[in-house]
């Protein structure tokens, strides 16, 4: 995966290749690539706002896959729609370099103070 890039207080794209060739004939493999990028850039979007010593982890994860994809160039932009004092809940969006939507993400998380 490439470096993410942050968008504002909130937002962060990662850019990434799907470069399975394996993955266009397997789709279940082509989704479980995109349910990973997607959780990431979720997870990354929720890290840039996060206080200092405050950790998170996935604990619900809901994917709606529009298309498998074709190996190449895709991104997911993921965004943190509200953290709260022990939850957080994040949507991101994964394309092609057509722009066109491969899959939609919700994640719920939870935050917590980490140990040192």
């Amino acid at each position: 995966m490439e470096l993410a890039q942050r968008l504002g207080a909130t937002h962060v794209v990662l850019d990434t290749y799907l470069d399975d060739p394996e993955a266009t004939r397997d789709h279940d493999k082509a989704f479980r690539m995109l349910a990973t990028v997607a959780d990431t850039a979720m997870g990354l979007a929720v890290r840039t706002i996060l206080e200092p010593g405050r950790r998170h982890v996935t604990v619900q994860l809901g994917v709606e896959f529009l298309s498998p994809g074709r190996p190449g160039r895709i991104v997911a932009r993921g965004r943190s729609v509200k953290i709260g004092s022990q939850l957080g809940f994040a949507e991101a969006d994964v394309v092609d370099t057509r722009d066109r939507l491969l899959a939609r993400a919700h994640s719920t998380l939870s935050v917590t103070t980490g140990r040192d």
